[in-house]
Parts: structure tokens; C-alpha cells; sequence
């Protein structure tokens, strides 16, 4: 029950970062802050760097920049190994156009596209997984004047190779 410090984040300070885990590692990137910074144009200042922390021997590791826009205040979460972003805004802090879902793979760090989810991009929403669907929902849709609170909850499935997969079984 005690608290041990553990090396800073070492680019800048920010809030609203994407985070997830996998494995022994935890993945920490994009978010906003008040310096300039990979990916930022102008105050307030959105980032696009992304790191890896090892908690065996308490390391970061720089890894690949995101390769589309700077972003916040999204939502994010892992799943067979490998980490998901969505929605939250882009650059300078305004709402994205679209949904945005990107997958990250640590084998090749690297990011794909994946389709959007429905209706805007929305601003710190929320998720979380059950077997093998996501469940989105919450937060708050700024493509609106003025922003609307979002109450629809969205489902995606993650996997179809989850659960039973006898199709004459009654939990198939």
C-alpha cells in the first residue's frame, strides 16, 4: 500500500492523453499541453508523439509519431493485444470531421484506419469492452453549435472468433 515514483513521461507535460495497455507495457501519446510540441501547430497545443513505458526495468521508449492528426480527448482501450484510439478532437483542439477508430499493432508499431464509428467525432467519450464487442458512448459532440451531450451508446465487434462457435448450441 505505498506509492513509488516512476520516470516522468518524457515528452511534455499534457492532459487528455490516449492510454492503454498491453502486456507489461503501457502506451501514453497524443493529448494537449502548453508547449509546442510533435505534431502541434498552435496554442493550445495537440500532440501526435506516442510512447511505450516498460514496467520491468521502468523504461520509455519513443515510438512511431500517430500518423494522421494531432489529437485529445478521445477514448481508448486494448484488445488482443493490441491498443485502440477513437474519436476526441484534432488539431488546435477542434472536433474532428469524423469518428476516427484507429487500431495500434507494438509488433510493427504501427496504426491502421478503421471505419468511423456513427454520427460526429465526439469529445471525451466513453468505452469498454465485454467479451468481444466495444461499447461506445457518452461525451459530448462539438460539430454541433452549441455542443450537444451524446446519449446514444454504439457497438462494434471487435472479433468474431469470440465464444461459442457452434452454431446449434443455444449461447452461439
Amino acid at each position: 500500500d505505498v506509492w513509488n515514483q516512476k520516470p516522468d513521461l518524457p515528452g511534455n507535460e499534457r492532459h487528455h492523453p490516449y492510454y492503454f495497455s498491453i502486456g507489461d507495457y503501457a502506451y501514453v501519446g497524443f493529448g494537449h499541453g502548453t508547449l509546442p510540441g510533435p505534431g502541434s501547430s498552435s496554442q493550445p497545443y495537440v500532440y501526435n508523439d506516442f510512447y511505450k513505458f516498460n514496467s520491468i526495468d521502468n523504461t520509455w521508449t519513443k515510438l512511431n509519431d500517430f500518423p494522421s492528426t494531432s489529437r485529445v480527448a478521445g477514448t481508448q482501450f486494448s484488445f488482443n493485444n493490441k491498443g485502440y484510439i477513437l474519436s476526441g478532437d484534432g488539431e488546435n483542439h477542434q472536433p474532428l470531421t469524423t469518428g476516427e477508430f484507429w487500431e495500434y499493432d507494438p509488433t510493427f508499431d504501427s496504426c491502421t484506419q478503421l471505419n468511423t464509428h456513427p454520427g460526429n467525432a465526439i469529445w471525451a467519450p466513453g468505452c469498454f469492452v465485454i467479451g468481444c464487442d466495444l461499447y461506445f458512448l457518452l461525451g459530448q459532440d462539438n460539430n454541433t453549435i452549441p455542443g450537444t451531450l451524446v446519449t446514444n451508446t454504439y457497438t462494434y465487434k471487435l472479433s468474431e472468433d469470440c465464444g461459442c462457435m457452434d452454431p446449434n448450441a443455444l449461447n452461439y
